[in-house]
């Protein structure tokens, strides 16, 4: 099932995130509460580096199939205008300045990627 609607329990905290697949996030947040505060996180990270007129939306999507949630990382797709020429230097800041060092203390792997649209 690969629906976009919002997960109520994202509702609040993470509603900046358009969700895939929510059943499975649910399930990798129930295992990891602190994940959420992180994703939070992201959001500010990503407001902070790239410019605001260049990102469309932040989708949130399980990196792999429909496993069982342990199995299960997350992926945080920065869709940003189809003309945006900065995207990947936004990104190789967003890595060097934040990321690397706060990507160590995760619980699970979360790929963050640039989508052109």
């Amino acid at each position: 099932m690969n629906d976009q609607r919002r997960m109520p329990t994202l509702a609040t905290e993470l509603s900046v995130f358009s969700c895939h697949q929510s059943e499975l996030i649910a399930g990798v947040l129930s295992k990891h509460p602190n994940l959420a505060s992180l994703l939070v996180r992201i959001a500010e990270q990503v407001s902070r580096v790239f410019r605001s007129e260049t990102v469309k939306q932040l989708r949130l999507r399980p990196s792999s199939g429909p496993y069982p949630a342990e199995d299960v990382g997350l992926v945080v797709d920065i869709v940003v205008t189809a003309d945006e020429s900065d995207a990947r230097a936004s990104l190789g800041r967003f890595d060097e300045e934040w990321w690397f060092e706060a990507s160590g203390r995760c619980p699970v792997e979360i790929v963050i990627d640039i989508r052109r649209e």
